[in-house]
C-alpha cells in the first residue's frame, strides 16, 4: 500500500463554519490544533481516512468527537 505523505487543506479553511465554531469555543484553539492532529492520525494510518484505535480496529463512533 502507497504511504500518504501529505495532507490536502484548502487556503480558506479558516473560512469554514465548522472550524469557525471551534475556534469560538473557550479552548478552541486547541480543539482545532487536536482537529488538524486527527486528520494527521487518519493520514498515517492510511486506512482510506480511517483513525486505528489498534492495528486493525477502526474508531467509526464519530459522536464521540462531537462535543469538541
Amino acid at each position: 500500500m502507497i504511504q500518504v505523505q501529505w495532507l490536502k487543506i484548502y487556503t480558506d479553511i479558516f473560512d469554514n463554519e465548522k472550524i469557525k465554531k471551534l475556534l469560538k469555543n473557550r479552548d478552541g484553539d486547541t480543539y482545532c490544533r487536536v482537529w488538524f492532529q486527527l486528520l494527521t492520525l487518519a493520514a498515517k494510518s492510511n486506512q482510506h481516512g480511517a483513525i486505528l484505535l489498534g492495528e486493525n480496529i477502526p474508531e467509526e463512533r464519530a459522536d464521540n468527537l462531537k462535543e469538541i
